[in-house]
């Protein structure tokens, strides 16, 4: 917390809409996820030791009767509740580590403020839980599953390396900055543009994850670039909700950038042997993570439930967070950063850069 761009916590906020919900039914929708995963309601140790919980934070889901209230009372009360909930830290160490905000409104519609504390699972995670409250609500699946086993957590090794990264552009003032907001740049790809740069990056010796980073680098202004890389693995065998991400970082530099290359690169980072990296100067000038296992939100989410309308993360030490999200209807690309950070402005005309390079690979194929 008071490490450099510290103060908040490693935390997802999301926001769903939607109409014609049947209260009850997600109630007991929410009530059997949140009752099926060890995670979920897990005590979350200082040292790191996750254990069950029969008490604490039980209830995690709230309801907000505003379908009478003026429309601007009811604005008022959503933007406090996203001024709040977006960049709160949970209480882990009570079992806090999921929260639910269900505002109902006017005309039958509703809001959903979902966020998620990420020492209860990764990305992979998060997704099979939203998917899952999707599903049981659409099929009147209110089961209960088992609680599953308490895992045996052991020691991780923490192993020190010198990345010296260099941020001429943004990021000079961060060794000030604690407990920032976050702001993003957002661009989504269609379906079919998806589909094309998947095939395109297939047949020219990648694939979507390391094609994506690799225009990442391509349109970076500088020449060498250090990224910190969260590669979310599929879960198997004890529970989906969980953490099966392996974070490994990458040198990129400009002058020897080839796809081929750093498909095979990345591949024998995932082939070492199991260790978490701690960058010696505290800061991590770039993050790129993409789900590329499953969906986000599935369709019996999308079509019962709602659609994502607005998203936001925070995480200590991070300059910026280039995002990946696989959707039902193509990929969304999001470029999170802190607010008060310096260079903002810089972060853009990357963004900028990045997203014509998409655009350009779409329409040309080159």
């Amino acid at each position: 917390m008071k490490n450099n761009l510290g103060g908040v916590a490693c935390h997802a906020y999301f926001e769903f809409e939607g109409k014609n919900l049947n209260v009850e039914a997600f109630q007991k929708a929410w009530e059997a996820v949140v009752a099926g995963h060890f995670m979920t309601s897990a005590k979350i140790k200082d040292d790191g030791t996750a254990c069950s919980s029969d008490t604490g934070f039980l209830k995690s889901l709230f309801i907000f009767d505003l379908s009478k209230e003026e429309e601007a009372a009811a604005a008022a009360t959503m933007e406090d509740c996203r001024k709040n909930s977006s960049h709160r830290k949970m209480e882990v160490a009570r079992g806090q580590g999921i929260g639910g905000i269900l505002f109902l409104l006017p005309g039958k519609k509703h809001r959903l403020c979902f966020d998620i504390d990420l020492a209860v699972c990764d990305v992979n995670g998060i997704q099979s839980l939203l998917n899952e409250l999707g599903t049981r609500y659409a099929k009147k699946d209110y089961s209960r599953g088992e609680i599953l086993p308490i895992p045996q957590r052991n020691e991780i090794a923490r192993q020190e390396i010198a990345v010296n990264p260099i941020i001429p552009d943004y990021g000079n003032n961060v060794g000030e900055l604690s407990g920032c907001s976050y702001g993003s740049f957002d661009y989504k790809l269609t379906e079919e543009e998806s589909l094309r740069m998947k095939e395109y990056f297939e047949g020219t010796g990648g694939d979507l994850f390391s094609g994506m980073l690799f225009l990442l680098a391509k349109s970076s202004s500088f020449q060498e670039l250090s990224v910190n890389i969260p590669y979310f693995s599929e879960a198997s065998g004890w529970d989906p909700v969980s953490d099966n991400t392996k974070i490994f970082w990458l040198n990129l530099d400009k002058k020897d950038l080839h796809l081929g290359r750093l498909q095979t690169a990345i591949r024998q980072k995932l082939a070492e042997e199991e260790k978490k990296y701690h960058n010696s100067s505290g800061i991590v000038p770039v993050v790129y993570s993409y789900n590329q296992n499953g969906i986000f939100l599935n369709v019996d989410f999308r079509n019962n439930i709602g659609n994502l309308t607005f998203m936001i993360s925070q995480t200590p030490n991070v300059c910026l967070d280039v995002q990946l999200f696989n959707m039902v209807d193509g990929i969304l690309i999001s470029f999170v950063y802190p607010k008060e950070m310096e260079g903002v402005e810089k972060i853009k005309e990357w963004f900028n850069q990045y997203t014509g390079e998409i655009k350009e690979c779409v329409a040309n194929g080159k």
